[in-house]
C-alpha cells in the first residue's frame, strides 16, 4: 500500500509543472477570446483587430424557415461594421471546452448574446486560434444563431 501511494505521490509531482502550463496556456486561450468578446461590447475596432489575425473569417450559420444560410466576413469588414451599431452588446460564454496542441487551440463554447440588454441569441461558437509570437490571436470564428432551445443564464 505504501509503494502505491509513494507511486502515485511521484507522478504528480512529475507531472504537476506540465499540468499547471497547460492550466496557463487554457487561461490565455480563454483570455484571447474574452478581450475580443470586451472589444465587441466596446464597438473598439482596433481592440478587435489586435486579437485576431488579419487572414482570418468569422462565419455565421443561422437556420431560417429550415434552410441554413451562411455568412462569412473577414475580421476588417466585421470590426467597420461595429462603428454603426448604436445598442450595447454583450456575449457570455458558458462552459467553454479548450483543446490546444503545440500553437494550435479552439474553444468550442455556449453562448448567450443580449443587445441593448435584451436577450438576442444564444448558440455555439467555435473559436480557431494561432499562438503567434508567443501570444494568441483568433484566426477564424464560427457561431450559430439561435433564438429557440436558449438555456437561460
Amino acid at each position: 500500500m505504501r509503494l502505491r501511494a509513494l507511486a502515485a505521490l511521484v507522478f504528480l509531482m512529475i507531472n504537476m509543472p506540465a499540468y499547471a502550463a497547460d492550466r496557463d496556456e487554457r487561461r490565455e486561450v480563454l483570455a484571447t477570446v474574452q478581450r475580443l468578446f470586451d472589444a465587441l461590447a466596446a464597438r473598439d475596432q482596433a481592440a478587435v483587430m489586435a486579437e485576431v489575425l488579419s487572414d482570418g473569417r468569422i462565419t455565421s450559420h443561422r437556420v431560417r424557415d429550415g434552410n441554413l444560410t451562411l455568412r462569412t466576413t473577414g475580421w476588417s469588414e466585421w470590426a467597420a461594421s461595429l462603428s454603426g451599431v448604436q445598442e450595447t452588446l454583450e456575449e457570455r460564454m458558458h462552459d467553454p471546452k479548450v483543446r490546444i496542441r503545440g500553437s494550435m487551440a479552439s474553444v468550442w463554447t455556449e453562448y448567450s448574446f443580449r443587445r441593448g440588454g435584451a436577450f438576442s441569441h444564444c448558440g455555439i461558437d467555435l473559436v480557431d486560434l494561432a499562438k503567434v509570437d508567443g501570444r494568441w490571436r483568433i484566426l477564424n470564428l464560427s457561431y450559430t444563431a439561435e433564438t429557440e432551445g436558449c438555456r437561460p443564464r
